[in-house]
């Protein structure tokens, strides 16, 4: 995961969205404080904060949605890595849900799910 992009909402405050890419997939993603600079990769995972609707779904075809034009709201089809710990990924971008996944939901399936926001710490 690189960062292609820095949106700064306040460089005082450190506080930015950031544009995250694995070469196939992008997502933004809320950043404070904010310590990356554009061409950096990340090791860490992003964050998925206020998820709803998590479900199974029978699509294979994995994708990161932004769901308005303002604002952080994402649509998210990821294959689970890990289940328990609640890991994710969509092409190389690895997430952790920072809410527990619904039961049922095993490693290696494919889920939907709406977030609040993703966050680079």
């Amino acid at each position: 995961m690189k960062i292609e992009d820095i949106r700064w909402l306040s460089k005082e405050a450190d506080e930015a969205e950031v544009l995250v890419s694995d070469g196939s997939y992008r997502c933004e993603a809320y950043s404070q404080p904010c310590n990356v600079k554009v061409g950096d990769s990340l090791n860490d995972r992003l964050h998925l904060f206020g998820i709803r609707n998590a479900v199974l779904t029978e699509t294979s075809e994995l994708g990161i949605h932004k769901l308005d034009s303002v604002g952080l709201r994402h649509r998210v089809v990821a294959r689970v890595s890990d289940a328990q710990e609640g890991y994710l990924f969509v092409g190389d971008i690895q997430f952790a849900a920072d809410d527990p996944l619904p039961g049922g939901i095993k490693d290696s399936d494919i889920i939907t799910l709406e977030c609040a926001r993703i966050d680079l710490w």
